[in-house]
């Protein structure tokens, strides 16, 4: 009840692939990471005015700690950032080239997305405000286009929540009340995000100046096409548009979220924040290319744009590839999240408890892990 079904049933038909549940969670995060650098490749290809930055994104993404960190953990977040950046291919395409078998292609990713996790919900939004603003089709036919998207694409994941109410009495389990307001968790994720363009060590004042920089050019260059006719070619900036959409939106619903109630997890920490990564870093890459672009055309007979968008993206590179080359590093000493099995069953704590049967409970963040280890029966 308290999450969606897809990924539960991801796991329980990829089990019987393998002996061991989490080399098989291993293999297949690593498939879906795969696809899912090759699915930003193809829905970015068309984004950028010059090849060499459109790389670079490339680099960036296949040297994201954000989207590593989340794949190496049992997390839904992997299949759901795939879903949502293939239901985002889909609406690009749709919108510009509207057809009943793009409209059906949107639906069914777009239910997969809220199947997989109920923040899925903040893509409706994202889909409508994008049809009705920049589809070519008549407006009466969008208006239906837009019911039509919300009620088909909604109805799996109401029928769950319906299931939920006859099992458990409630819409996704029992939460409580949230006692933070919005402020710290736009704090919060403000910092989140301004570590994946400026190192962290630097001071709070300099990443948050670098921080509203970002935002302030992003938002300018985005009002600035807001006029111009849709289409996915950099230059009128369709794939900017929806982008910035689903950043606004989904960060508004996890602020929105997790102001009313508790999520069970550290709110807008790395994990909840990885699926704006993708399009965080699109916007920034692309940023830095139109900006260098307006300044070589303010002046004039000197090239500039080229050379110094190459330089600033490739310098900015190091930075990502840096960060996480240091993480697996760590991972590799530590273990993820110090998180190290076979260091763990080395320990000297385990070690003391095979050698000393229990004779009393254990009281554990996973109790169950000592009783199994001695081969006595427990229950939670």
């Amino acid at each position: 009840v308290d999450w969606p079904p897809l990924y539960p049933v991801v796991l329980a038909a990829v089990f019987p692939f393998g002996s061991d549940p989490n080399e098989v969670i291993r293999w297949l995060h690593a498939l879906i990471f795969g696809i899912t650098i090759a699915a930003a490749a193809l829905t970015f290809i068309r984004g950028f005015t010059l090849r060499v930055s459109y790389w670079i994104f490339c680099l960036a993404i296949v040297f994201s700690f954000p989207l590593l960190f989340v794949h190496a953990m049992i997390y839904a977040e992997p299949l759901f950032i795939l879903l949502v950046l293939a239901s985002l291919a889909a609406l690009i395409r749709y919108v510009e080239q509207p057809s009943w078998q793009a409209f059906a292609l949107l639906i069914v990713l777009s239910s997969l997305v809220m199947l997989q996790r109920l923040a899925g919900v903040a893509l409706v939004p994202t889909v409508i405000f994008a049809i009705l603003m920049w589809s070519r089709e008549r407006f009466w036919r969008r208006a239906g286009m837009c019911a039509t998207y919300t009620v088909l694409s909604l109805m799996p994941l109401a029928i769950w929540t319906l299931r939920n109410m006859s099992v458990q009495g409630t819409l996704a389990g029992h939460r409580t009340l949230s006692p933070v307001s919005p402020i710290p968790l736009i704090v919060r994720l403000a910092d989140t995000m301004s570590a994946w363009i400026v190192p962290r060590p630097l001071p709070l004042l300099v990443r948050g100046a670098a921080w509203a920089v970002v935002v302030m050019i992003v938002i300018g260059l985005t009002l600035r096409g807001r006029k111009e006719k849709p289409s996915a070619t950099p230059e009128s900036g369709l794939i900017w548009k929806v982008m910035f959409l689903w950043v606004v939106s989904y960060s508004t619903f996890m602020i929105g979220v997790s102001t009313v109630t508790t999520t069970r997890a550290e709110p807008l920490d790395l994990r909840l924040s990885s699926p704006l990564y993708i399009p965080f870093i699109y916007l920034v890459v692309r940023s830095v290319e139109r900006l260098f672009q307006m300044l070589e055309g303010k002046l004039h007979h000197v090239r500039l744009g080229s050379p110094a968008t190459v330089v600033s993206l490739a310098l900015w590179l190091l930075y990502p590839v840096a960060m996480t080359a240091h993480q697996i590093d760590r991972w590799r000493e530590h273990g993820i999240c110090n998180y190290r099995t076979d260091r763990w069953l080395h320990s000297a704590t385990l070690q003391w408890v095979q050698d000393h049967p229990l004779s009393h409970p254990v009281f554990s963040n996973h109790p169950e892990a000592f009783y199994v280890r001695q081969g006595k029966k427990f229950a939670l």
